[in-house]
């Protein structure tokens, strides 16, 4: 048998210890004075954890007003508006949960008011359970609210968390819980009336399942066909809840022929660049003229999480793209071949 590449040693050696398949490899050497023929690649590397993106039905648990005071609190909005700012200010930001209608319910015969409203919400990311403080904001003018016998008084509430680091990256991560707070997120209204009494209400916040980009999402807005797609990879960063993704097909629309690419963590900001017949020819004469097998293409697209290799045969002709994504808690490496003469519709 050929001796093979010491790469493809490494990358075999490295797939038997994770159990991971393998398919033939097909680049040639950097030194051409080493006669060797690779018959190893990785069809596939991952490794750390996957956002579960599946939708599931997590109804919010609902808590009674407790306490001493005849002021019952009571939240009537059908959902709890969450927002984080666009910027940091300082290394810090807010993240706000605004109740559009609250209502404190006096249960008595006798007027009493409202000296005091504090917020907390429930930290359980370092494996204790405190409650800390938060801004309140309510749209209610005067200092004390006064609340006649047997009567309601419907308000909007917002409770401002501020946190160190920095707000998510768009708004469908904006609109949500942080991801440095716990989920479900436990949010408690604390009222102190005109009796000195007290009384509090807590209220659970559930994260909606993000819209994370798939092959299936990308195709009927890129308009390719299932028969173009050489290629999908993706890695998650399950700190931040984004994925990296690279999708890789070819296009034979009006005999216009080219290697497509796009690159994104959303649906929507792709950065998409494109390989024709002559950009191809380009990229064999540098790795003949180099005496490279392989050379590192897109090297600006989402630096520093995907990076990709161009990779060529011993006849320095194009054969496969690697393509490396690799996160703060995932990564994948994927071979994609690319059968040139069938994209290029060559006999």
């Amino acid at each position: 048998m050929a001796e093979e590449s010491l790469n493809c040693k490494k990358e075999l050696t490295y797939a038997v210890q994770l159990h991971k398949p393998i398919i033939p490899c097909i680049v040639g050497t950097e030194n051409k004075n080493e006669k060797w023929k690779p018959t190893q690649w990785l069809e596939i590397i991952h490794e750390g954890p996957q956002i579960n993106d599946e939708i599931s039905e997590i109804i919010p648990k609902k808590y009674l007003s407790e306490g001493d005071s005849v002021i019952r609190l009571i939240n009537q909005s059908k959902e709890i508006e969450c927002n984080q700012d666009l910027y940091n200010r300082n290394g810090r930001f807010y993240n706000s949960f605004t109740f559009p209608h609250f209502i404190f319910h006096n249960t008595s015969s006798e007027f009493v008011g409202i000296l005091q409203l504090s917020a907390e919400y429930e930290n359980i990311c370092d494996n204790s359970n405190k409650w800390i403080s938060c801004q309140l904001i309510i749209n209610q003018d005067q200092q004390i609210i006064n609340i006649d016998p047997n009567k309601l008084v419907l308000c909007s509430i917002i409770i401002k968390i501020e946190l160190n680091g920095s707000p998510e990256v768009d708004s469908q991560h904006r609109f949500r819980a942080h991801h440095l707070l716990s989920q479900p997120l436990k949010l408690k209204i604390n009222i102190e009336d005109t009796k000195m009494k007290h009384s509090s209400l807590i209220l659970e916040q559930i994260n909606r399942p993000l819209n994370l980009p798939t092959l299936k999402k990308l195709i009927d807005p890129l308009n390719i066909s299932q028969s173009n797609i050489l290629g999908f990879v993706s890695a998650d960063d399950c700190l931040i809840e984004i994925r990296y993704f690279a999708l890789v097909y070819y296009s034979n629309d009006d005999e216009k022929y080219s290697i497509q690419f796009s690159f994104g963590c959303d649906l929507y900001g792709l950065r998409s660049p494109l390989w024709d017949k002559q950009h191809i020819k380009e990229l064999q004469k540098i790795a003949k003229q180099e005496k490279k097998s392989k050379l590192i293409v897109h090297e600006h697209v989402f630096n520093p999480f995907i990076h990709c290799l161009a990779l060529f045969d011993n006849q320095y002709r194009l054969q496969a793209i690697k393509i490396k994504i690799k996160t703060n808690t995932s990564m994948t490496i994927q071979i994609i071949p690319l059968p040139i003469k069938q994209i290029f519709n060559e006999s």
